[in-house]
């Protein structure tokens, strides 16, 4: 049977109190932000912006010949929540409040949701912020 995903409803006003029970995922594994040579099959996104070929994947599956430059020990949070395209102030709360706890994040978003980059070091304290706010953590 198919898992069922809630799905954020749009709002001007998102309060903090609509993320109780909405749950991110926090995948295994340490990611790797790369600039490459070329497209890395396996990679988790990838980002060719005309200028230059970006991919986010797991470290263990970064092969150093293609690898121009890196920025290594990321863990992967995925908002396990479907985001209509009017969706208007989710990520913008959700950074605000990492921001204030002086978590840094890179993020991307997929046709239905959002995924956050958290620096290995700064895991516990993204976590902590994400469930203040009412997320649900589970490690996958």
């Amino acid at each position: 049977m198919a898992r069922r995903i809630p799905v954020v409803k749009p709002h001007n006003n998102t309060e903090i109190a609509e993320f109780r029970g909405l749950l991110v995922r926090v995948r295994e594994g340490i990611y790797a932000m790369a600039r490459t040579s070329e497209a890395l099959p396996g990679s988790f996104a990838i980002i060719d912006d005309g200028n230059e070929i970006t991919v986010v994947v797991e470290r263990s599956k970064l092969r150093e010949e293609n690898v121009l430059q890196v920025e290594a020990d990321w863990r992967l949070l995925t908002f396990d929540v479907m985001l209509p395209f009017d969706t208007i102030g989710f990520l913008a709360k959700v950074s605000g409040a990492l921001a204030d706890a002086k978590v840094p994040i890179l993020v991307f978003s997929s046709f239905s949701t959002d995924h956050l980059l958290v620096r290995e070091k700064n895991l516990t304290a993204a976590l902590a912020k994400l469930r203040e706010m009412g997320f649900v953590i589970d490690y996958c």
